[in-house]
């Protein structure tokens, strides 16, 4: 109990640390533990850090995973220091670990895979969709979305072009949205396009396929229901990680 005391200065005086004890490495630097906490400080920080900017990878679940077993170190370190000997070895560890688990990393994987959730895109790589984007917003033009399949074809990143109840008019030499032109890299081929009038219906979207084919990009009508989300980055293994054009 001695070297016990002599190791928590904080248990002694019976100053409580509250919820900075789920700072790892903080309950070990408060007690005068100066080189442990500072270790378990950096560790977790970094393991985090290389999480969230490999997201979408093997890489972040492996740091991920390094940063949950370090914060159950840390804190069943600290409960094994501080708490009465009655509590026994495995009963902090238990109860630390399934605590961090349930109330911490597993909400914020959840939520990172609603907001950031991989979605391979064939040879372009990986994207990351907020499936949460459309809840409550409509599509606008130029949003890049994840389109859902349907009678078994594979889903698919698109661009919007036009959304319900705008104009489409293209010809050979370029196209409008009402009266807005379209991008050349949106057009689709000018070989047997011939010319096309028309408005999207309510309930659908025009999009542009990320196709990768020579032969312009491919135009197709899909309901509003298939868009799953909408894509905001690539992840860091495929070009780096950074908005999508």
């Amino acid at each position: 109990m001695e070297s016990r005391t002599r190791k928590n200065p904080s248990c002694a005086s019976g100053r409580r640390l509250g919820v900075s004890w789920l700072i790892p490495g903080f309950p070990q630097w408060s007690w005068g533990q100066r080189a442990r906490g500072r270790a378990l400080m950096l560790f977790h920080a970094s393991s985090i850090l290389a999480a969230i900017v490999s997201w979408g990878t093997t890489i972040s679940l492996g740091m991920s995973l390094c940063a949950y077993f370090v914060h159950c170190f840390a804190l069943c370190d600290a409960l094994e220091q501080a708490a009465f000997p009655g509590f026994g070895r495995w009963g902090p560890r238990l109860a630390g670990s399934v605590g961090l688990g349930a109330s911490s990393y597993l909400p914020a994987f959840l939520a990172g895979s609603l907001l950031a959730c991989p979605v391979p895109n064939g040879e372009r790589g990986t994207v990351l969709v907020d499936l949460t984007a459309y809840r409550s917003a409509a599509p606008r033009r130029g949003d890049a979305v994840w389109v859902g399949s349907r009678d078994g074809a594979s889903s698919r990143i698109a661009r919007v072009l036009a959304t319900p109840d705008q104009e489409v008019t293209a010809t050979h030499r370029g196209g409008r949205v009402d009266g807005r032109s379209i991008p050349s890299g949106w057009m689709p081929d000018p070989e047997g396009l011939g010319s096309l009038e028309f408005r999207v219906p309510e309930g659908h979207v025009l999009v542009v396929l990320d196709g990768d084919s020579r032969g312009g990009a491919p135009w197709e009508l899909v309901e509003r229901e298939r868009l799953r989300g909408r894509a905001w980055a690539r992840t860091i293994s495929t070009r780096g990680r950074f908005p999508l054009e």
